[in-house]
């Protein structure tokens, strides 16, 4: 499987690690340029095979909702997104999805998975 990982920092770093000893292709972007496999969101969108999974390992909040609409204007029909940040109910993942047009009728996914407890 090839994954698109958005957030190289510890556990973003860490899970792109975890996910290639277990035998997965992984593409990670991260603001930082020294840890980073691409130079831009856009090229990380651009080397995934399509249909994408990307998973987006961001603090909650802000981030998150800033990258969900970036991610929005660049992914296709049928293409992922594992939102791998800390939520503190379902309600609010969805609420950020949907503002950024994101509507249960729309041909994009996204599933949200709480990574820390922290």
């Amino acid at each position: 499987m090839e994954i698109g990982l958005v957030g190289l920092g510890k556990m973003g770093g860490n899970m792109r690690e975890r996910l290639r000893r277990a035998g997965h292709t992984v593409l990670g972007y991260s603001r930082t340029p020294a840890v980073s496999d691409v130079a831009s969101l856009d090229e990380l969108v651009a080397k995934l095979p399509q249909p994408r999974v990307i998973w987006v390992m961001i603090p909650a909040g802000e981030p998150t909702r800033q990258m969900i609409s970036l991610l929005g204007d660049m992914l296709s029909e049928g293409d992922l997104v594992v939102d791998g940040a800390i939520r503190s109910s379902p309600r609010v993942s969805t609420a950020t999805y949907t503002r950024a047009g994101w509507a249960p009728a729309t041909s994009r996914r996204w599933f949200t998975t709480a990574s820390s407890t922290a």
